[in-house]
């Protein structure tokens, strides 16, 4: 037998994390060429984790494994760690390829894909093998190298080396895409209203231009194939003259090249359509598609005819909901994003004509959410998307693969863009400041923004406080120390309670009645937390978004979403099993905020901000809409003790209602920075405030 060949085949294999190459035999990781020498102690503690990928890996096991029988100083394995994040890319503040767990050891949370020798095995057993089936399997070496580099599902991750801000304005800015040349950004700019412009930045000169003669609702934006057309839907109120009293929405196209030389009133392709279009995308044959909302409220693809002025149904998947799409001039192809009644997400690649090519549910890990809605942009050669979360930016593969992007630290990013050139990211980046201030209502002054007082003061998000029942502590959410936590005051000084890895899933969280504990949820479960920082999960078959409110010591009220629609329910929970049983169902739909009375009531706000009443004493009673509280919600939060109702306005006014009888009053002026009030208790408000909230549009430039 050929003695080289056995040998090889008693080598370790190769394999692949991400895309960089583990090459055991050569003691080196290669990426993009370049070629990276590492210990083989380091290497052996890489394949561990390797053959364990997503699982802990103890230190004892690490140590005993690879260092057998051996005296090391205390931190070799924390130096073989570093070394191998180095070579990744990685660190220890962001962790996308090998994590800590403290105290317990280290994983590794990248896609781990072997390089297969069974067939070499067999080979080198066999008496015929020949130095010529050597060479063979070198060439074949060589031409797996190149398969699973090029796969679909091993594409290069984009590695981000620094950061260029494009706009640093007082005011808001969304919705940036590159031109087809790569020399414009076109993005929405905000007025001091809920309306806005739409702006272009020349790249080269930095020269900004404003697009639209009139503010509007407008919505995404596309670039036509040759680049001089851009089109979106406007959502306004229909003309007198209409019978639909509602919204209505219209498709416009607006000129680019005169839009640079003065601002221009875009042209109404559509007529009014009472039901919600969105996305619209310019297609190579000159029509645009959109999203459109059917009579039955579910999302279809469709393109707009715009010689004949009609709408036609390109897809509508059965069995989920359709909330996301984009389209390639590049490769002709749509990509969908839908979830179905089971909460999972699936990505569909079709045809210009809305065949089917491929279809893949989304796979999701624990930290990203399956209450989140995965908005998708396609990269320039339409070959994968890209896509956000409360975690960040994602490469999105049509497997259904999702690949983490490192963004220098950067966070709360969304609608990210690549450059045709796919070495530049657009991305709108949401940064703001908000605190949490007592008012007391004893006080007959108005309050303005000098006389306020804030509690646990940083330049963070500080909101959500909440009174703890027969204490004296006030617990908040805030994202001070990376994303969103749960903190304590005790009137001088604050502390960190919570260290959930993915944060807390929603600002509402809930005291147990007799504040020793405190409900919310992480991951699509409940989370309970003593106030000594343990926390136990709940097992539940319901996808949990919300507790609103944990009215009785074994009973939870919380929002869960349940055929793709929000829904209240009550759950019996027992933390000694840790689990939480549905016990029943409020049937409401499309619930953003909810709490029990103390008459045996539930007052729930709709996604629409109606707020209605129900007696869940009888069955057949119906909800009864409050109409005096019609746009007396300036945000979808409102605070409840006993019989009384308590929210802000747009006004910044502070309200109350009584519900038994019905009487609303004005209670306090407050100043423009106010936004909602979480908590009341003896005669003092927690209310919180926003004195700082910009989104900006920030440029990432790969390698």
């Amino acid at each position: 037998m050929n003695e080289k060949l056995r040998t090889l085949c008693r080598m370790s294999k190769p394999y692949w994390i991400n895309d960089y190459l583990v090459d055991l035999s050569r003691n080196q990781i290669s990426f993009q060429g370049n070629n990276i020498a590492i210990p083989k102690k380091s290497l052996a503690v890489l394949t561990l984790l390797a053959e364990s990928s997503g699982k802990v890996v103890s230190h004892d096991t690490l140590m005993d494994k690879v260092w057998t029988n051996s005296v090391v100083a205390p931190n070799t394995l924390q130096r073989s760690i570093s070394q191998l994040r180095k070579a990744f890319g990685d660190d220890s503040k962001q962790q996308s390829v090998i994590k800590t767990h403290a105290k317990q050891g280290y994983s590794l949370e990248a896609k781990v894909k072997w390089v297969d020798n069974d067939i070499l095995t067999k080979a080198a057993k066999s008496p015929k093998v020949s130095t010529a089936f050597a060479i063979a399997f070198t060439l074949l070496s060589l031409v797996m190298v190149t398969f699973f580099y090029f796969d679909s599902t091993t594409m290069p991750i984009i590695h981000i080396t620094k950061v260029k801000p494009i706009t640093a304005t007082d005011t808001r800015e969304t919705n940036a895409r590159y031109s087809a040349d790569g020399r414009h950004l076109v993005f929405h700019r905000y007025n001091n209203s809920a309306q806005h412009h739409l702006w272009a930045i020349d790249l080269t000169t930095q020269r900004e231009y404003q697009l639209t003669a009139v503010p509007g609702n407008y919505g995404s934006h596309s670039w036509s194939a040759d680049g001089n057309q851009l089109s979106f839907v406007v959502k306004k109120s229909p003309p007198k003259n209409l019978k639909n009293k509602g919204k209505c929405w219209q498709l416009l196209t607006l000129d680019f090249a005169k839009a640079l030389q003065a601002p221009q009133s875009p042209v109404i392709r559509s007529t009014c359509e009472p039901k919600r279009m969105a996305v619209a995308r310019w297609l190579s044959n000159g029509n645009i598609a959109v999203l459109h909302q059917g009579d039955n409220t579910a999302h279809s693809l469709q393109y707009y005819h715009l010689r004949d002025k009609r709408l036609t149904q390109l897809y509508l998947p059965k069995n989920s909901e359709l909330y996301s799409y984009d389209f390639s001039l590049k490769t002709q192809h749509f990509a969908t994003v839908s979830r179905d009644n089971n909460n999972q997400h699936f990505i569909d690649k079709l045809n210009v004509h809305g065949d089917v090519l491929s279809r893949a549910t989304i796979k999701l890990d624990k930290d990203n959410s399956a209450n989140e809605y995965y908005n998708i942009y396609f990269e320039p050669e339409g070959k994968y998307l890209l896509t956000s979360t409360h975690l960040g930016i994602f490469q999105l593969f049509f497997d259904g693969t999702m690949q983490k992007i490192d963004t220098l630290g950067h966070r709360n990013l969304t609608e990210p863009n690549l450059h045709p050139n796919g070495k530049k990211i657009i991305a709108i980046q949401d940064t703001g400041d908000q605190d949490i201030t007592v008012i007391d209502l004893n006080d007959e002054n108005d309050i303005s923004a000098s006389q306020a007082v804030s509690i646990a003061r940083s330049n963070e998000l500080d909101v959500a406080g909440k009174f703890q029942p027969n204490g004296h502590l006030i617990a908040y959410v805030s994202n001070r120390s990376g994303n969103p936590q749960i903190w304590l005051y005790d009137g001088n000084n604050s502390r960190q309670l919570t260290q959930l890895e993915s944060g807390l899933q929603s600002m509402n969280f809930s005291w147990s009645p007799n504040g020793d504990e405190i409900a919310t949820v992480s991951g699509d479960k409940v989370v309970i937390i003593s106030l000594n920082g343990k926390t136990k999960t709940l097992q539940s078959s319901l996808l949990i978004s919300k507790v609103m409110q944990w009215h009785s010591a074994e009973h939870l009220l919380v929002i869960a979403n349940q055929t793709n629609s929000n829904k209240a329910f009550t759950l019996a929970i027992n933390t000694k099993e840790k689990r939480a049983t549905m016990d029943k169902e409020l049937n409401f739909a499309n619930m953003e905020w909810a709490q029990f009375t103390d008459n045996n009531e539930i007052v729930y706000m709709d996604s629409s901000q109606n707020i209605w009443l129900k007696n869940l004493q009888t069955k057949q009673s119906k909800a009864i809409k409050i109409e005096i509280l019609a746009n007396q919600v300036g945000n979808k939060i409102l605070t409840l003790q006993n019989d009384l109702l308590y929210g802000i306005n747009n006004k910044r006014q502070l309200w109350r209602y009584q519900l038994s009888n019905q009487d609303f009053t004005i209670l306090k002026q407050l100043s423009l920075s106010a936004r909602y009030i979480s908590d009341f208790k003896n005669n003092k408000a927690l209310i919180t405030r926003t004195l700082r909230q910009n989104k900006e549009v920030i440029e990432f430039y790969s390698n």
